[in-house]
This record gives structure tokens, C-alpha cells and sequence, in this order.
């Protein structure tokens, strides 16, 4: 089964790397970065905030705004995964060979986290060596900062492949997550928090505790609300691996009983 899921994970992986959308993914990236650091420092954020500046807080702004880039690129390689299999009939010849299904799914699902992967990893040695460059050291809470980051990246592909396995078209299968997690979630926790509420079970709060590591930016989203105050690093890695998981192992179940029509 794990020779068979390589198999399927290499292939998965070499047509990202065909894909316009993998290169344009690496370079929006590197672009949102270098323009976040051009504001940081045109503008004076820090001055802007009333606190002095220092790398954790640079570090904790860059991936704050960042975070959203891994939502972004995880809908856009995970989202139609499944479902063009289904659309295009493709799935015909694929779920027809000796792989089964659950291979099939777990092999295209390490393939579109790799993939997000390299967006991840790409913005956070971008933010290194842009570190290195202004002030000469990078935060202990990098390394801490980049682990949840890429676990909040699985969560996020693995929430999309729910999707996909359950829309047989395409542009369901891409529109659904990004307006969950843009939209529907972003509104829960927001009404969640001002009403006291902290909404420690949801993925994109979560997410918020990227910025955790760095003590610079220990209550940043907070807003004077301790309901908004991200969770800790221990906590936030628990949530985002059930986000992880659990769809993984309901889009597997899904596959498995879903007929091409």
C-alpha cells in the first residue's frame, strides 16, 4: 500500500509541477512578502502602533498578514483534486487499476501538501533572510512558528479535499472552501469573540497562533478582548490536526462509495 501511495504521490506531485498555477503560486508569494516589507518599513508600522521595533515583531507582522497565503494556495491545489476525476470522467481509468481508492486519495493528498508546502517554506526563508538582512539575527520562534504553519497548511488541504470529494464539479469543489474560510469562518469568530466568546475550535483561529512564538506579538489579535487571544502553540497543533484528519478520513469515505456518472 505505502509503494502504491508513493507511486500516486509522485505523479500527483509532477503535475503540480507542470502547472502554471504552482510557479504563480511561488511567485505571488514572494511578492506579498517583499511588498509587506517594503510597507513595514516605508510607512513605519511600528511607530504607527506605538511600540519599538524588533524582529520578533517584524516576524510576527510578515507571517500574521502571510498566514492567509496558505488558505489561499491549499484551496487552489487541493480543491478540484478529487472532483476533476469526477468531472472529467478521468476518474474512469484511475479508479478502474489495482490502487484502491483510499491509496488513490492519500497519494493525491500528500501531493497537494507538498505542494503547499513549498509556498510555506518559500515565504518563511523568504522572511529569514530578510531578517538576517535588516537586523543581523532571527527569532528563536521561527523554527516553532514555521511547524504550525505547515500543520495549519495540512489542515487546510485536508479540509478541501472534503470538498472535492463531495462536489463532482470543479468550480463547487474551489468555491466552497474559499468562501468558508474567508468568509464564513472569519464572520463566526469575529461574532464569536465580541460576544465573549473564544472560539478555540475553529481552524482559522487556529491559525492565528502562527504568530504566537514571538513574545513581541504574544495578544496582537487580541484587540483588548482576552476571548480573541490566539491559543497556544500546544493547543493550536491539536485543533489543526483534527482539521487534518478528520476530513481526510470522511473524503476517503466518500471516494470509496462515489460513483462517476
Amino acid at each position: 500500500m505505502f509503494r502504491k501511495i508513493s507511486i500516486i504521490m509522485k505523479f500527483e506531485l509532477l503535475k503540480h509541477l507542470r502547472r502554471k498555477r504552482f510557479y504563480s503560486a511561488l511567485i505571488l508569494t514572494a511578492a506579498v512578502i517583499i511588498l509587506f516589507t517594503y510597507i513595514y518599513n516605508t510607512f513605519d508600522l511600528p511607530g504607527e502602533f506605538g511600540v519599538s521595533d524588533s524582529p520578533e515583531l517584524f516576524a510576527g507582522f510578515t507571517i500574521g498578514v502571510g498566514s492567509y497565503i496558505p488558505v489561499l494556495f491549499a484551496i487552489f491545489f487541493s480543491g478540484d483534486a478529487l472532483s476533476s476525476e469526477f468531472e472529467q470522467k478521468t476518474g474512469y481509468h484511475l479508479f478502474s487499476n489495482p490502487t484502491s481508492r483510499e491509496s488513490i486519495v492519500i497519494g493525491k493528498f500528500l501531493s497537494c501538501l507538498l505542494a503547499t508546502a513549498s509556498v510555506i517554506v518559500l515565504a518563511y526563508g523568504m522572511t529569514t533572510g530578510i531578517l538576517m538582512g535588516l537586523y543581523g539575527e532571527v527569532p528563536i520562534g521561527m523554527m516553532e512558528s514555521l511547524g504550525l504553519a505547515l500543520l495549519y497548511g495540512a489542515s487546510l488541504v485536508g479540509v478541501s479535499f472534503l470538498f472535492s470529494s463531495i462536489f463532482k464539479g470543479v468550480v463547487g469543489s474551489l468555491v466552497a472552501p474559499f468562501l468558508l474560510f474567508f468568509f464564513v469562518f472569519e464572520m463566526i469568530s469575529s461574532v464569536l469573540i465580541q460576544t465573549g466568546h473564544r472560539p478555540w475550535y475553529m481552524v482559522n483561529f487556529a491559525g492565528r497562533s502562527l504568530s504566537m512564538p514571538f513574545s513581541a506579538l504574544g495578544k496582537a489579535f487580541a484587540g483588548g478582548n482576552s476571548a480573541g487571544t490566539p491559543l497556544d502553540p500546544s493547543a493550536a497543533s491539536l485543533v489543526l490536526l483534527a482539521y487534518c484528519l478528520i476530513p481526510l478520513f470522511i473524503s476517503i469515505l466518500v471516494t470509496k462509495n462515489k460513483q462517476i456518472t
